[in-house]
């Protein structure tokens, strides 16, 4: 459960180069 969690805050912490275009 944890590690799952911990993805889904990665992936909220590293920008998207698409996303910030």
């Amino acid at each position: 459960m944890n590690s799952t969690a911990s993805s889904i805050i990665a992936l909220d912490i590293i920008p998207d180069p698409e996303n910030n275009q």
